[in-house]
């Protein structure tokens, strides 16, 4: 075990250092506007690969955890899976284009919308949850990482003034098309597609619905606030506020392993013993909450260093935005434990989702209003309180029900 979590922190960390490598090179190239517009592009990203991907996941890694290693179901869920995406990734196409003419004309060109086009759909197609369910994370996230690793690389080759955004996108398409052949290839994609049913992805998308929904949501108030900052602020606010939130989510990515770990052996459990797998979830949250409370004292103490050495002095006052916002990976790490390795593996995730939605918006609202008289640091305000809150509303609920992780951890005592 101690290898397998060593083998994926390596990994892990190849996925989160190559953007705080690339970061720097790029807001030092493009500038702090080119770095704000950047940043809205990439805020759509994270929702649209969670409507390409449907959560998959979340609901594929478990299905793939509970398939019991029979070859044939496993190829024949993957094929499946892929023919989801496929048709997800024609509605996204469509809709994007749309978006664009309306809404992301003022932003972009042509040839950078295209460019981001292609790259969200490349990134929609990767198979690691494949291999993450079957408990083989170590060869699904190296694979992720090796994507990563090459459209860093490629990005830092052409990329160098702010006309040469659309080729970073293009590089990031490029940088995961390998892993995607890779990934069809050890599922043995071309040689199942008789297993493909359009019955059987009506199947998945309906089992997958409220994962689906939970992943949506999350997406929608994550990237939204960037969007909201942008019209009332301007760009290089943005810029100051989105990097902060990159390092912030960075630090949160040492966690990832762990978690990568926990949930195909969560899913398992929470089939063939509630208990057991409350006893799992009960101390990974112990654990994490005193780790979370280190890593965010850290960031606090040592993010006027991080901003200066990394990013130079032009980007020094996203070092208070920064400080306002160490608290967020013990909240975000809190989240990935209660919600996804518990609620999601026990099928009650629409509880989360009731609240999320109602402290989505008023996040959003409290962001546009806040960030118009106190800038990224308001906005850091808003979402750090929200998320919060959200939080604590969704632990409450679960306790009300009896179902949170302590009080079945209780009855193993």
């Amino acid at each position: 075990m101690m290898k397998k979590f060593g083998a994926l922190f390596i990994v892990q960390g190849i996925n989160y250092v190559s953007p705080l490598i690339l970061i720097p090179v790029l807001t030092h190239r493009l500038g702090v506007a080119a770095w704000g517009k950047i940043s809205i592009l990439i805020s759509l990203t994270v929702f649209s690969l969670v409507f390409i991907e449907y959560a998959f996941h979340l609901s594929g890694v478990r299905a793939v955890a509970q398939c019991k290693n029979d070859e044939e179901e496993l190829n024949g869920l993957f094929v499946n899976v892929v023919g989801a995406k496929f048709i997800l990734g024609l509605m996204f196409s469509t809709l994007s284009c749309i978006l664009y003419f309306y809404f992301l004309s003022s932003y972009i060109n042509e040839i950078e919308f295209l460019s981001w086009l292609l790259s969200t759909i490349a990134q929609s197609q990767t198979g690691a949850w494949y291999f993450q369910g079957q408990q083989r994370s170590v060869l699904g996230f190296g694979m992720e990482a090796a994507s990563r690793l090459i459209s860093t690389v490629l990005a830092i080759i052409v990329v160098h003034v702010p006309s040469d955004i659309w080729k970073y996108f293009i590089s990031i398409a490029i940088g995961w098309a390998p892993g995607i052949l890779f990934s069809m290839f050890r599922a043995h994609f071309f040689k199942s597609l008789s297993f493909f049913s359009i019955r059987d992805v009506y199947k998945l998308l309906v089992s997958g619905f409220n994962a689906f929904l939970l992943n949506a949501w999350g997406a929608f108030f994550v990237s939204m606030p960037t969007i909201v900052l942008s019209k009332v602020v301007s760009l290089e606010v943005v810029g100051y506020f989105s990097l902060a939130d990159k390092i912030v989510r960075a630090m949160y990515g040492i966690y990832v392993p762990f978690h990568t770990y926990l949930f195909p052996k969560i899913a398992r459990l929470a089939i063939e013993n509630k208990d057991a797998a409350a006893l799992y979830v009960a101390r990974g949250l112990k654990v994490c909450i005193v780790s979370g409370i280190l890593v965010s004292l850290s960031i606090f103490l040592l993010a006027d260093n991080i901003i200066v050495f990394c990013f130079g002095v032009d980007f020094f006052p996203a070092s208070s935005v920064l400080k306002m916002y160490s608290l967020m990976p013990t909240i975000l790490v809190i989240n990935s434990i209660l919600v996804v390795q518990w609620m999601v593996n026990l099928s009650v995730e629409r509880i989360y989702n009731k609240w999320n939605v109602i402290f989505g918006f008023l996040k959003l609202f409290l962001v546009a209003w806040l960030g118009v008289r106190f800038g990224a640091e308001g906005a850091v305000i808003a979402i750090s309180s929200s998320d919060a809150a959200c939080l604590l509303a969704s632990y409450f609920s679960l306790k009300k029900i009896g179902l949170t992780p302590f009080v079945c951890e209780l009855k193993n005592v």
